[in-house]
């Protein structure tokens, strides 16, 4: 009985401040996506990959990298993260210990991410043996990072 009112009063000390309150909401956060670890960094290097070929990708263009480009990725990553807790909360609520919706969910983030991450790798080195087997079907997102129309496309890479 002692040791549950020395843990009653821990907790009311801690959820006296701000702090307290943020610690505990990380800390139940953290607890709540436990076993989702690999799925949520997963999403988060794919993201940061795309960010540096992305800088890297301006820089080449002669573009200087904007803090635009450090805004569009923390509201990518604030939204991803969003779509994915959401589907842990949701998979949470299913019977068992399915980590299958999570999975492909985080799969298909990956794999939105890699496209835009080799257009960008495109735009760097338009001569990427791997990379140029997918040229063909990343002309859309290059004519969009290039601001261009899509016939542009290998006219622009092929004088690289």
């Amino acid at each position: 009985m002692k040791l549950i009112l020395a843990i009653g009063h821990k907790l009311g000390y801690l959820l006296q401040s701000i702090w307290g309150r943020i610690l505990l909401a990380v800390a139940w956060i953290a607890e709540f996506v436990c076993g989702y670890e690999l799925a949520i960094w997963s999403v988060i290097v794919a993201i940061t990959l795309d960010l540096i070929w992305g800088v890297w990708a301006s820089i080449v263009r002669g573009k200087f990298a904007k803090s635009e480009l450090l805004r569009e990725t923390i509201t990518k990553m604030t939204a991803y993260m969003s779509g994915l807790l959401m589907f842990i909360l949701a998979e949470k609520n299913l019977p068992g210990d399915s980590f299958f919706v999570v999975s492909i969910i985080a799969t298909v983030m990956v794999c939105t991410e890699l496209l835009s991450m080799s257009a960008n790798i495109l735009i760097v080195n338009p001569k990427a043996t791997f990379f140029k087997l997918l040229r063909p079907a990343l002309k859309g997102e290059i004519a969009n990072k290039l601001h261009v129309p899509e016939d542009k496309v290998d006219e622009i890479l092929d004088h690289k």
